[in-house]
């Protein structure tokens, strides 16, 4: 267990009850990032997905667990997922810093049943520098005809392309320094419906790290002002002051 500020962060390795015994899984760290968000990296299988389970507090067999994120694919020997709240979910769940107590839990939910798609960043490049808004494309094939991609900074998903390629992100959110960003792609054989979807085969990869050095945000500003008051005496001299303003900017939540 790791205390980390308010939060407190549990991770628990196991097999959903559907897929046969856990397999020894370890954890690897658990890392605070910006604005106090959950950074989880466990020891994972090439070919597995993995789901995200949360609880506000424990309560020995009977702890509640509620999905945090699911069908998510392994990265390999090595995985890494950012908790930054979910406020799809109702009532919505808050940033972590935000909130008293946080536990986790990473289960496999399964492996791949499918061939595994192709997913690469090609834009931009690795070690590149950016400020601003920055674009970042992503490309993903597979010999089956359906395949989805989403774009990971950090291990926090971004907002789906508009395009079905480009994703347009803010970099000012994060702090200034290197960042990791990497996709992944699902594929499929047909198009899901209500029924006989349990037979199809699903694939699932992450394409290789990209590390984008962000150099545009500002955590703490001071100056001095000179201004003029006639209130401050009838020497010229005098009339002058210094004005002194802190400003803090922080990213997004």
């Amino acid at each position: 267990m790791n205390i980390i500020n308010s939060t407190i962060v549990l991770t628990l390795f196991a097999a959903l009850p559907a897929f046969g015994q856990s397999t020894n899984l370890q954890i690897i760290s658990t890392t605070v990032g910006d604005e106090r968000s959950i950074s989880i990296k466990w020891q994972s299988e090439s070919n597995a997905v993995y789901q995200i389970e949360y609880a506000s507090e424990l309560v020995h067999s009977n702890t509640a667990w509620t999905v945090l994120y699911e069908d998510y694919p392994s990265h390999g020997t090595n995985t890494f997922w950012l908790d930054t709240g979910d406020y799809s979910q109702i009532p919505a769940l808050p940033y972590p810093r935000r909130a008293p107590m946080r536990f986790y839990r990473v289960a496999m939910a399964g492996t791949n049943t499918a061939p595994i798609p192709w997913v690469q960043i090609t834009a931009p490049a690795n070690n590149s520098v950016a400020s601003g808004e920055m674009m970042v494309s992503v490309v993903g094939t597979s010999s089956l005809p359906f395949v989805i991609h989403k774009l990971f900074v950090d291990g926090q998903e971004m907002k789906p392309s508009e395009d079905g390629t480009n994703y347009l992100i803010n970099t000012p959110e994060w702090s200034n320094g290197p960042h990791i960003l990497f996709a992944t792609a699902k594929t499929q054989a047909a198009l899901e419906t209500t029924h006989g979807d349990r037979n199809m085969g699903y694939g699932r990869a992450v394409s290789a790290y990209v590390t984008v050095v962000f150099s545009n945000y500002i955590s703490q500003l001071s100056f001095l002002e000179p201004f003029f008051s006639a209130g401050l005496g009838p020497d010229p001299a005098s009339q002058c002051g210094f004005l002194s303003l802190l400003g803090l900017d922080a990213p997004n939540t």
